[in-house]
């Protein structure tokens, strides 16, 4: 079932994976629209205790990052032409927002990453890059990517 972020069906669900699992800290991640709506969780102020959203942003008719006020690692490519919601100038531009309201974030930026560039070294991933006409990373960038994501996810919820 898909579950708002805005809904109180969103947060009941973030107590039950706490209870389930016997954890006091959950991270959430998400990828292109799992990604925004992981900023959405944030701004709405979800039980998390850290974010890492990968290529996209909401519309911030519907969510304000600058609300955010725990640790955010937010992954973008340099090579996504997905402008307006995952380019690299309109994630420069929301985490300078963010910065700038006093949110902890780090922005990484990977060269060969066009959109959905994490897609790359899983079963059918390359093919599906090829399909939307999305760049082809390096190998390197998308190690580097998940290098980052779970050094961001120990530090922030051990």
């Amino acid at each position: 079932e898909d579950i708002d972020v805005g809904t109180p069906g969103f947060y009941l669900m973030l107590i039950a994976v706490k209870a389930a699992v016997c954890v006091p800290k959950v991270g959430v991640t998400g990828f292109c629209m799992g990604g925004a709506l992981t900023f959405g969780a944030a701004a709405k102020g979800a039980d998390v205790a850290c974010i890492a959203p990968f290529y996209g942003i909401p519309d911030p008719k519907y969510f304000d990052t600058t609300a955010i006020k725990i640790p955010v690692q937010a992954h973008f490519g340099q090579l996504d032409a997905l402008a307006g919601f995952s380019d690299p100038e309109t994630a420069q531009a929301n985490f300078q927002k963010m910065k700038d309201a006093g949110c902890d974030i780090e922005l990484c930026m990977y060269e060969s990453g066009g959109h959905g560039f994490m897609n790359f070294g899983v079963a059918g991933g390359e093919e599906k890059l090829k399909l939307i006409g999305a760049a082809i990373p390096t190998q390197d960038d998308v190690d580097l990517a998940w290098k980052r994501l779970v050094a961001f996810f120990n530090q922030n919820l051990s």
